[in-house]
């Protein structure tokens, strides 16, 4: 999908776009839905009372393709309505619902660990694919899509998505970093030098630091380039998981539509495709 955003140009000559190639999915995943929900809350359990601590207690269990994760990320949608600003209907699946044009969502997560979300359109202009970073984004009414997903509250970003006019489908780069990744340094404000007449943080170039993840989660060159495609360089680790079986019904209406992701090695990536009748995404007012 295309998930743009309404970006201040200081994002776009920061940021900008950059050329790759994404390989084919490397290995089955496949799991029962039922299976990926007791290795969420198994590994829930195991990082202790909301991700405060590890539980020894709790061996998490391994997942196929993956081998025992560091954590997993739920992710999933609830449509958007502008004029009353809130969200309305069903959790839905992000690649599972025909999407409309210029059609409003939310995304929603629940994450078995704190986590930094990372969002890149996959751009394919002339058989190349480009990547081009969303989230986080310094636009000063987005400055929240620097915060952390917490752990085990469902978490919802705190502004909606907007599908765009055009009638392709949409493909997006998701991205979920611990704070110990090594390519990922959560943003912080730079103290303030001493004496000074005023006490307290500086305020950080949140436009500096948005240009700086967009480098490390893609690894781009001096020039701007992607010499090793994101997906190559951090292996999908979106979970094939299966629907439930007829008259399931979970406690959770999202459990029945989340895609899962799994933290390997302290990250994780999953790619996306938003099926729609007319696409392409951009990020709406404020809520």
């Amino acid at each position: 999908m295309t998930v743009r955003l309404l970006a201040a140009a200081a994002l776009a000559a920061a940021v900008g776009v950059a050329a790759g190639t994404r390989p084919a999915p490397a290995q089955d995943r496949k799991m029962s839905r039922e299976q990926a929900l007791q290795a969420f809350h198994l590994l829930l359990d195991a990082n202790g009372h909301g991700g405060k601590g590890p539980n020894l207690l709790v061996q998490p269990p391994a997942l196929p393709g993956v081998g025992v994760p560091d954590g997993m990320v739920k992710v999933w949608a609830r449509r958007y309505d502008p004029d009353r600003k809130q969200p309305v209907g069903e959790p839905v699946a992000l690649d599972a619902v025909a999407w409309q044009p210029e059609e409003y969502f939310l995304l929603q997560f629940q994450s078995t660990t704190q986590v930094y979300f990372t969002l890149h359109n996959v751009l394919k202009e002339n058989g190349v694919t480009k990547y081009d970073m969303v989230m986080p984004n310094p636009r000063e009414d987005l400055l929240d899509s620097f915060k952390p997903i917490p752990a085990g509250k469902e978490y919802e970003m705190p502004f909606p998505l907007v599908m765009e006019k055009h009638a392709d489908d949409e493909e997006v780069l998701f991205g979920f970093y611990t704070q110990r990744h090594p390519i990922f340094t959560p943003p912080a404000p730079q103290p303030t030098p001493t004496p000074t007449p005023t006490p307290g943080p500086k305020r950080p170039n949140y436009i500096i630091q948005a240009r700086d993840i967009d480098k490390q989660v893609l690894g781009r060159d001096e020039r701007g380039g992607v010499p090793v495609n994101p997906v190559k360089r951090m292996p999908l680790f979106e979970l094939q998981v299966s629907p439930p079986p007829r008259g399931d019904r979970p406690a959770n209406g999202h459990d029945a539509v989340a895609k899962f992701v799994a933290i390997k090695q302290q990250g994780g990536v999953a790619q996306l495709v938003l099926k729609k009748q007319k696409s392409g995404v951009r990020a709406g007012p404020g809520g």
